[in-house]
């Protein structure tokens, strides 16, 4: 029988755990490493759960398979791995099953709140400020097509520039997509000439905008003390573990290192921590789960093309040990492998993560900072939903002087999702036990008033 109560949980007498664990991604994510790896410590440690387990392409999915309208969804626990770089339709789409999801009061791990603020650098920036960490300056800018006036897109640059060098920034200044992922996009400016001219090309046509709703971000650079970035994972709102990527100084980079299959990608200077220290970290699979950084199709950027940089031979899952995309051979070629290194987190910066993840509202994901060249102080520059955790392969260096013996961060995440899926039964219990009493209640007091009116002689009242 339907429940039609407002507010219900769930949408007929069955329990939840009868329902499964759904995983949304893109297609091409499908086999990624996050969901390989969290599927495989499901099947070792909670192998009834595993089986109820169901991957949802929100690309493919059609109809109600993939949004069910007159019914509650049978979902017992919604698992969001979708890209906060996906394509707007893909991403909309995405946030109304979370929503539906949450309509419904079906458990979400990084449900709509997570993910509207992941794909937007605007709202990091604001939940870093909020904090009260210390964040790059950043100044936005509206380019939206057909709301900008001939000229005004070099003035507004130039505006911008203005503004961060009155605050105490200095050359270079970066470029940063408001809604692109993985580092794509982000380019280095050391003048203000260049940058007029990249606005100049943005305003022409000759470059297409970076960002897909328009929005771009002008951002201080902030050098890396010893060239260290770090990543702090968190679960549930506390700390997980992090890890340091050193990278070496640069080699030259050959020909082939500035793009992948004939595609393009982005300039960016190789000192440039926020840009090609953070392409190589960022994604820690950072997005789609299988820990790759996707080429970048369209024009290259001329003005910066003699800064492309040897660390565009790494991508986003270096820092979680996913190197493997690119040969060792083609990377020892470039001469700038990365080191990565287990890290003890300090307090003062496990404080800030854990008030970090308790504003995004996210189950898991991480925090990247780094600590200034000139004064050691801690910078906090990205957040990310959709880390991909470190590999226990061997790529992170000397784990067993900070994580205990056999730590794993994947069986973490896959008793974390246990967890939360088993919580969900026991709250469906509960509120069909509660539905139970209330519904015999309701007889009951139905029963009395009816005995009532017939003793008075209210026949009307019977009706």
């Amino acid at each position: 029988m339907a429940h039609e109560a407002a507010g219900a949980p769930f949408a007929n007498n069955a329990l939840v755990s009868e329902g499964t664990v759904v995983v949304l991604t893109l297609s091409k994510h499908r086999e990624g490493i996050w969901i390989d790896n969290l599927l495989a410590r499901l099947r070792k440690r909670h192998p009834k759960l595993a089986g109820t387990v169901r991957i949802l392409e929100v690309d493919t999915a059609e109809g109600e398979e993939c949004l069910p309208v007159n019914r509650c969804p049978s979902w017992r626990l919604l698992v969001n791995r979708v890209s906060d770089a996906a394509d707007p339709k893909q991403a909309k789409l995405c946030l109304a099953l979370l929503q539906t999801a949450e309509l419904w009061s079906i458990p979400v791990i990084n449900g709509s709140r997570a993910y509207a603020l992941g794909t937007n650098k605007v709202l990091h920036h604001h939940v870093l400020l909020r904090s009260g960490v210390r964040c790059p300056r950043s100044h936005s800018l509206n380019l939206c097509k057909g709301a900008i006036r001939p000229g005004a897109t070099v003035a507004a640059f130039i505006a911008a520039a203005e503004h961060l060098l009155t605050l105490g920034c200095a050359w270079p200044l970066l470029v940063k997509p408001n809604s692109a992922g993985f580092g794509a996009g982000i380019r280095s400016f050391a003048t203000l000439p260049r940058l007029v001219e990249y606005a100049e090309q943005l305003e022409s046509a000759i470059l297409d905008l970076p960002s897909e709703d328009g929005v771009l971000l002008l951002q201080e650079y902030i050098a890396p003390l010893n060239r260290e970035i770090y990543r702090v994972w968190f679960l549930h709102g506390r700390a997980q573990c992090g890890v340091c990527l050193v990278r070496p100084e640069p080699g030259p980079a050959p020909p082939e290192a500035a793009s992948h299959g004939g595609q393009s990608q982005p300039s960016i200077t190789p000192s440039d921590p926020l840009a090609a220290d953070r392409a190589q970290l960022s994604g820690c699979g950072g997005d789609d789960g299988d820990g790759r950084v996707p080429s970048n199709s369209g024009r290259s950027d001329a003005l910066d093309s003699d800064h492309v940089s040897a660390s565009s031979e790494f991508t986003g899952g270096c820092a979680g040990g996913t190197c493997e995309w690119k040969p060792a051979a083609k990377r020892r070629k470039v001469g700038v492998t990365p080191v990565l290194k287990a890290w003890q987190i300090p307090e003062p910066v496990i404080q800030a993560v854990e008030r970090i993840a308790q504003l995004t509202g996210a189950d898991c994901g991480s925090v990247e900072l780094l600590y200034e060249a000139t004064d050691a102080e801690p910078v906090y520059f990205d957040v990310n939903m959709l880390s991909t955790l470190p590999l226990l392969d061997g790529s992170v260096s000397d784990p067993a002087k900070v994580w205990k013996e056999g730590y794993d961060p994947w069986a973490e995440l896959a008793d974390s999702v246990a967890e939360k899926a088993y919580s969900a039964d026991i709250v469906a219990q509960k509120a069909y036990s509660a539905d139970i009493v209330a519904q015999k209640a309701d007889s009951a007091v139905a029963a009395g008033a009816r005995a009532v009116l017939q003793e008075v002689g209210d026949t009307n009242g019977l009706e």
